[in-house]
């Protein structure tokens, strides 16, 4: 397993940037490697919704699917994806600070297969 923690500061309220980034059918707005994503649960965005998404890793087209396990709006959510290649949970916290938002991300990353001589 790999875990990565990054913090950043963003320009905005912590509503503003937890509503863009907790529903991660908007990510193919600011992932690059991201072709399509869409929830695929009934709205509204919580523990337990669902997206579909399609990402390029490697050169590859590959479905990626986004679960939220733990939601409390404008502070923190967690979220699970998994493709065929990796399992990754991911912890965002937002804290308004400085006239922004700080942006805690702690994520775990489990390669699987072949994967894991590349991870």
């Amino acid at each position: 397993m790999y875990t990565v923690e990054r913090e950043l500061w963003i320009n905005c309220t912590p509503k503003a940037a937890f509503e863009l980034h907790a529903n991660h059918a908007n990510r193919i707005e600011w992932h690059d490697h991201v072709v399509s994503s869409v929830l695929t649960t009934a709205p509204p965005i919580g523990v337990g919704s669902l997206f579909d998404l399609e990402v390029i890793a490697a050169g590859r087209k590959l479905p990626m699917q986004i679960e939220i396990t733990a939601y409390d709006p404008y502070n923190y959510y967690t979220y699970r994806s998994t493709t065929i290649a990796a399992t990754t949970d991911s912890t965002q916290t937002l804290v308004a600070t400085n006239g922004g938002t700080r942006f805690h991300l702690n994520i775990e990353i489990t390669f699987h297969g072949l994967a894991r001589s590349f991870g």
